[in-house]
Parts: structure tokens; C-alpha cells; sequence
């Protein structure tokens, strides 16, 4: 009996999967990340000045969202990821030059290459995978990865810029290169061809429980980013006088929990119910948060709150995508979805970076307290809610 060859396109497409896993691996190489704001602080910019450049990032992500979808139907995913990876690179080489002009610069080429790559890598990976629940499992596979390509490279990138500063950023330029050139090796899934005439086009609604998800997804997001970037290494490197080299290694312990956080979410998740693992998880965030402003001043806590605002916010993103496609959210609007939670996250970030500028350093308890407090209520909001939107409700 003679053996039945796979069929070329599926080798393929387990062939385009293996190089979206590394594009998604390779593109989270971000040396520079962990000492952004250490970067900044050694140019004796003031606190006002480093949290607003941070906060151009945000801002810019946000309001860049639109062209995302536009180039999309232009230029195809692979193309639109390939230039986002591009702005990102031409972007790190910008802020290797040591002015405020060519940082903000480059802040925004940096903000405008992720907004229009976040989305269209989701899209690719829909249209490879297409069951929701192979696609949810991998997706969690490669959010854990993710998470420890960040660390690995800020580790590294902490150890270099002890030595050449500018170092992180043309590393992290080169990253983004290398991504550019695995994503344009990944197979582009042909759109399905349209069956008959296509009827004028109405506005959808969403399928109950989507709204709750995004609530989720941008309220972990931003409960967990905004402080990692602009308000803990603050603490870490100003307050609590951690040297360079331990910095990324320090703020390594958020991405290594992280890690192992997103990779067992959704077992997790599957075994207590994902709406109300995905709300006490945001209030571990809270407590977490919480353990920084109680106790500012005394690093082994800090340590510790650190590790845990990894373990309850690294399942957030695999956590949230296969609670969409649960909802019954078809894979290419997960895909336009993601990218645009991901730009609310960064409008959302934006003004407490700004106001962190401002209350730093005195009124550093205050702020991240105060920040705890908004996610807690987040929390108990959204458990409250579960069942009312439909968000434990499996798709039919």
C-alpha cells in the first residue's frame, strides 16, 4: 500500500509557521528596552522630558492606528509587517544620535512600525491556523517565547550599556532587520474567494463577550507596561540605586514570570474558568503594584512585587485572543482587533507617563497607588460583568 505524500501547501504552511515563530521571537529582541529611560537619565534630560519621550511611543501608536489596516490592503501583512520593522529600526539608529529632537524622532518612527506590525502578524498566524483552538494554544506557545526573548536581550542589552550605551539600540536596529527579512519568508495566506455576488456591506456586531475580552486585554496591557517602562526603572535605577549591569536582569524577572505565565494561562484558564482567571489576574496585578508604592524603599519587596506583576500580566495577551475566538470573533477580525487594542493600550499609557514626569520623584507612591487602585476596580468590574456580556460562554 503506497503512502499518501502531505500535500506541498501543508509543508508549507508548517514551513511559513516555523519562520512566523522566529519573526515573532527575533522582533521582541529588544536590547535597548530595559534602559530606555537609564539612556535618557544619563543624557540629563529632565523627568518631564524622559517620561514625554516615552510617552511619544504611546501616543504615537495610537494615533497611527488607521494606516495599519490601509497598508494592509495595499501592501499585503507581510509587507506591512516588513516596513514596520523597517521604521522601527531607522527609528533605534535615530535615537543613537544624543539629542531630545532626533529621540522623539525616532520614538515615533519606533511607535508608527509597531502599530502597523502588531496587527497583520496576528492575521498571518490566523490564516495558517486556522481552528481556534490549535491557534490559541500555539498563540500561547509563542507568547511565552516572546517573553523570553525580551528578557534574554535585556539582560544582554543591560551588560552592554554598561559598557557603550548606544550599544542596545544598534543591536535592537539589527533585530528588527533580521525580522524583516523572516517575515517576508513566511507564505501570505490567499483571502478566501467570495462565494456568489457579495452583498452591500452592513455593520456587524461583535459576538457577545468580545467587548469584555478588549476590556481585559487593555486594562492588563497598560496596568503592566506603563510601569515597566516608565515608573520601575525609576525605582530600580534612581531610587534604589540597582547598577547597570543588574538592571536587566532585575527587570528580567517581570519577562521570565511572564513567560511562564502566558505559557500556562490558558491551562490554567481552562481548569477555573477563563472569566474569572482573567479578572484575578488583574488584581494580582493591583497587588502587585501595590507592593511598589507601600514599600518604595526596600528592594527585596520591590523584587518580589516585580516577579508577581510578571506572573499575573504575562497571560494577559494569549489569555484575551483565545478568549476572542471563543466569543466566536472570525480570525481576521482578531487580527484587526489586536492591532487596535494595542493602540488604545498606548493612548491609555500615554497620559500616566506624562503625569509620571511630573509627580516623580516625590510623588511616586502616590502615582503607582493610585494606578492600583484604577486596576483593582478594573478587576472587580469585570468580574462582576462576566456573565452578563456572555464572556464564559463557549462558541457554538
Amino acid at each position: 500500500m503506497t503512502a499518501v505524500a502531505a500535500p506541498a501547501h501543508a509543508e508549507t504552511d508548517r514551513s511559513s509557521l516555523r519562520l512566523l515563530t522566529a519573526y515573532r521571537i527575533i522582533s521582541r529582541f529588544y536590547f535597548h528596552l530595559p534602559v530606555l529611560f537609564v539612556l535618557f537619565y544619563k543624557r540629563d534630560l529632565s523627568l518631564p522630558v524622559i517620561e514625554a519621550l516615552l510617552a511619544v511611543y504611546g501616543a504615537t501608536v495610537a494615533l497611527s492606528g488607521p494606516a495599519g489596516p490601509r497598508l494592509v490592503r495595499a501592501l499585503g501583512a507581510r509587507r506591512t509587517i516588513a516596513l514596520g520593522e523597517a521604521c522601527k529600526a531607522a527609528g533605534l539608529l535615530l535615537m543613537a544620535v544624543p539629542t531630545v529632537a532626533t529621540a522623539a524622532a525616532g520614538q515615533v518612527l519606533g511607535g508608527f512600525g509597531f502599530s502597523i506590525s502588531a496587527g497583520p502578524d496576528a492575521g498571518l498566524l490566523a490564516g495558517l491556523v486556522p481552528d481556534p483552538a490549535r491557534r490559541g494554544r500555539l498563540g500561547a506557545v509563542m507568547q511565552s517565547w516572546m517573553f523570553m526573548s525580551v528578557m534574554v536581550a535585556g539582560v544582554i542589552g543591560a551588560v552592554l550599556f554598561s559598557r557603550i550605551h548606544t550599544a542596545v539600540l544598534y543591536c535592537s536596529a539589527a533585530a528588527a532587520l533580521l525580522a524583516l527579512v523572516l517575515v517576508l519568508a513566511v507564505r501570505e495566506p490567499a483571502p478566501a474567494a467570495p462565494q456568489g455576488p457579495r452583498p452591500a456591506a452592513a455593520p456587524a456586531a461583535a459576538p457577545a463577550g468580545t467587548g469584555w475580552w478588549s476590556a481585559y486585554y487593555i486594562a492588563g496591557r497598560v496596568a503592566a507596561l506603563a510601569p515597566y517602562v516608565g515608573l520601575l526603572p525609576f525605582l530600580f535605577f534612581v531610587r534604589l540605586e540597582v547598577n547597570l549591569a543588574a538592571i536587566g536582569a532585575v527587570l528580567g524577572l517581570f519577562t521570565f514570570a511572564g513567560f511562564l505565565s502566558a505559557r500556562y494561562a490558558g491551562r490554567i484558564g481552562e481548569r477555573f474558568g477563563p472569566d474569572v482567571v482573567a479578572p484575578a489576574g488583574l488584581a494580582g496585578t493591583a497587588v502587585s503594584l501595590a507592593l511598589f508604592g507601600l514599600f518604595p524603599d526596600r528592594l527585596p519587596v520591590a523584587l518580589v512585587a516585580i516577579t508577581l506583576l510578571g506572573v499575573f500580566s504575562g497571560g494577559v495577551r494569549p489569555m484575551a485572543m483565545a478568549g476572542l475566538g471563543r466569543a466566536g470573533l472570525a480570525p481576521g477580525l482578531q487580527a484587526a482587533r489586536t492591532g487596535r487594542l494595542e493602540q488604545i493600550s498606548g493612548l491609555v499609557s500615554t497620559p500616566v507617563l506624562v503625569l509620571a514626569g511630573f509627580l516623580l520623584p516625590g510623588r511616586f507612591s502616590a502615582l503607582i497607588l493610585a494606578v492600583a487602585v484604577v486596576v483593582l476596580a478594573f478587576a472587580l468590574t469585570l468580574l462582576a460583568t462576566r456573565r452578563a456580556v456572555g464572556a464564559a460562554a463557549p462558541a457554538p
